[in-house]
């Protein structure tokens, strides 16, 4: 049975911003919607010293921290996805043939405009995700947790394997948020919305739906076997 925690910390949604205005992650998906900010906005955060983005980015999120969204956040939003835990951790392990790997998991508040996860590897008992106040306000609990719980499984069993198969790490990365896909097939009648993915991931979410479609046993593992290879003649 995992432990599940709603944990409010303006501390570490601090953290998510200030990681995406570094600039070693100028390319990086998260940063990329900063760009949807106003040029007012991006002047105090560019070119400021961490201490001056700290202070600004914590009095520009305050409005988000009102008694409305938290309790919506604590109670509605971890209403809904306890409600669901154990259909959803029953079907993403069946969905991977393996167990939950770890034993509680901490969802995070967060005021960005993306939904980063902690991973701290294999020798953790806690997994951690962040849902975005759009997700909140969205609806899309179910989605953005089955969405990031997969990125657990993935990361636990299959990601050193297929850098031992040939991928770089980057396809690894790549092909890891790629088979999110297989929500739309597997998770339809639990997520609220359709996922997505990012627009460089979409040939191969194809390749991915094809394939699992294909099988009529199936087996995650097998999926990725094929995928690999796929992945190595194309790119």
């Amino acid at each position: 049975m995992v432990y599940l925690k709603f944990q409010i910390d303006k501390e570490a949604d601090l953290s998510v911003w200030l990681r995406f205005l570094r600039p070693n992650h100028i390319n990086s998906f998260g940063h990329s919607w900063l760009t949807s900010f106003s040029k007012d906005f991006l002047d105090q955060v560019f070119n400021k010293t961490e201490e001056e983005q700290k202070l600004f980015i914590s009095n520009h999120i305050e409005k988000y921290y009102i008694k409305e969204n938290l309790e919506k956040f604590q109670i509605k939003s971890y209403n809904k996805v306890k409600e669901k835990l154990n259909i959803i951790i029953e079907r993403l392990e069946k969905l991977y043939n393996q167990k939950l790997p770890v034993k509680n998991i901490v969802v995070k508040y967060e005021t960005f405009t993306c939904c980063p996860y902690i991973w701290q590897g294999k020798e953790s008992d806690t997994f951690g995700l962040y849902f975005a106040k759009y997700v909140i306000d969205g609806n899309t609990e179910i989605k953005v947790f089955c969405h990031e719980v997969m990125h657990l499984f993935f990361h636990y069993y299959y990601f050193d394997y297929c850098l031992s198969k040939g991928l770089s790490e980057n396809q690894t990365k790549d092909l890891k948020e790629a088979v999110t896909v297989l929500l739309n097939l597997e998770f339809k009648d639990l997520i609220e919305k359709k996922d997505n993915g990012y627009p460089n991931h979409q040939e191969l979410r194809q390749i991915i739906s094809e394939e699992w479609q294909k099988q009529e046993e199936k087996n995650f593992q097998k999926l990725l076997d094929v995928v690999i290879e796929k992945i190595k003649s194309l790119y």
